[in-house]
């Protein structure tokens, strides 16, 4: 089946289209929550990996980028990264817990250019 796009953050939100708005300086937002997805019938088990292409006018907070996984009822941080200012990476992680969630954490600039997509991916794969 292929990556489908769970998520959409970008510099302002977008009425209509459930595109988030970027967070403001020092601020954190839930680009994506499997507990927040209805479509998905077993939260966070259905995509065995997730794959998040981010972009932003300037640096995060340190360890910015965060996936996160619950089992019972706390969050554990799974993998963490710090994004670079205007450089668009990938990054991608195997997920296995009930609940997945994607965070990301700004730094205090305030963003001028932000742009985040987070894609879930049913099958198993062992390479990017």
């Amino acid at each position: 089946m292929g990556y489908i796009e769970l998520a959409r953050c970008a510099t302002a939100a977008v009425a209509g289209t459930g595109i988030q708005a970027a967070p403001g300086s020092s601020a954190t937002i839930t680009a994506w929550s499997s507990e927040n997805n209805n479509d998905s019938a077993g939260r966070g088990n259905r995509y065995k990996r997730l794959a998040v292409g981010a972009y932003s006018s300037h640096v995060s907070a340190t360890d910015g980028l965060k996936f996160e996984e619950k089992i019972n009822s706390t969050w554990r941080t799974l993998v963490t990264y710090t994004l670079a200012a205007t450089t668009y990476t990938k990054y991608y992680i195997a997920t296995s817990a009930p609940a997945v969630r994607v965070r990301y954490v700004n730094s205090a600039n305030v963003l001028t250019e932000f742009d985040l997509v987070v894609l879930g991916d049913t099958e198993e794969r062992t390479a990017a």
